[in-house]
């Protein structure tokens, strides 16, 4: 390995340590704790439940929706806890931003409500209503359970990012969607 520059070595070593202590953390607190199978749970149950649901005729389209979902909210996950604006003490797997309503739970909802909401104006209505709920029920929750931490961030401002994401994914998939349209014809 090439050698570390000498700015960069505290930076390095620090991260050795936070990692060392956040694997830490993870295997006496987290692996096979009540809240560790509890997401396993209800994350098999979602996906059991979503692919009875979803319209397998809309399958790969509903697939992009929820994947970019996927990308959008791990990359916002991954900036807020960077900036520790939020904190998930219990996690499924020791890595650092993978937290599961990230890959599962927001996006195979909205997912759903893509699916279900096919206009506009039904989808803006649900997509409204599931923001909401998510920030000021489940979120809070989550925090009850121990697997949400807020730091510097509070509930009230999730909500509108929820649903602008929701707007602006369904907006990029259409248009996705409609210039695949355009190229076949």
């Amino acid at each position: 390995m090439d050698k570390v520059p000498s700015h960069y070595e505290k930076v390095l070593e620090s991260i050795k340590q936070t990692s060392t202590l956040f694997h830490e953390h993870w295997k006496t607190y987290s692996l096979f704790s009540t809240q560790f199978w509890v997401i396993i749970l209800l994350t098999l149950i979602g996906v059991f439940i979503v692919w009875r649901l979803v319209d397998k005729s809309r399958l790969l389209g509903l697939l992009f929706y929820g994947l970019i979902w996927t990308a959008v909210a791990q990359l916002l996950d991954t900036i807020g806890t960077s900036y520790v604006l939020w904190e998930y003490p219990i996690k499924v797997t020791p890595m650092y931003t993978v937290f599961i309503n990230n890959v599962f739970y927001l996006p195979l909802s909205f997912m759903l409500i893509y699916q279900y909401f096919r206009s506009w104006l039904s989808y803006l209505i649900a997509s409204l209503i599931y923001s909401a709920l998510v920030a000021f029920v489940i979120e809070p929750i989550h925090i009850w359970a121990d697997l949400y931490l807020l730091i510097n961030w509070k509930l009230i401002y999730s909500f509108p990012i929820y649903f602008v994401l929701a707007v602006l994914i369904r907006w990029f998939v259409d248009k996705v969607q409609s210039i695949q349209a355009s190229a076949q014809q």
